[in-house]
Parts: C-alpha cells; sequence; structure tokens
C-alpha cells in the first residue's frame, strides 16, 4: 500500500514547515493504532528534520 500527502496553495513555506513535520507524527500513530489497537505514547517521540521520528530518553 502506498500513500501520497500534498500540500497546493499553502501561503507561507513556515506554513507548509509545520504541516510537513506533522505528518510523520500522525501516519506512525495510524499505522500503530491500525497493526496493535493502540496508539505511540506521545511524550516520547520528537520530530527531527522534520521527518523522522526518534525516540528520546525520558
Amino acid at each position: 500500500m502506498k500513500l501520497t500527502v500534498s500540500h497546493t496553495n499553502v501561503p507561507t513555506r513556515e506554513m507548509l514547515d509545520g504541516i510537513a513535520q506533522g505528518w510523520p507524527t500522525l501516519l506512525a500513530n495510524l499505522k500503530s493504532y491500525l497493526e496493535t489497537g493502540t496508539t505511540l505514547p506521545s511524550e516520547v517521540w520528537q520530530m527531527q528534520n522534520g521527518t523522522e521520528l526518534a525516540a528520546t530518553e525520558s
């Protein structure tokens, strides 16, 4: 399965960057929910470079 997300007519680059940073988290949580029935704990994930999720130490 392949999912492509694209945004058009976004007013500023800053807004596009903000939108793009949210997608990896949303999609990782959706994948986790579909596979296990639970989402990822939000406090242990942070965005890096707007494209990757990385676990952080609590």
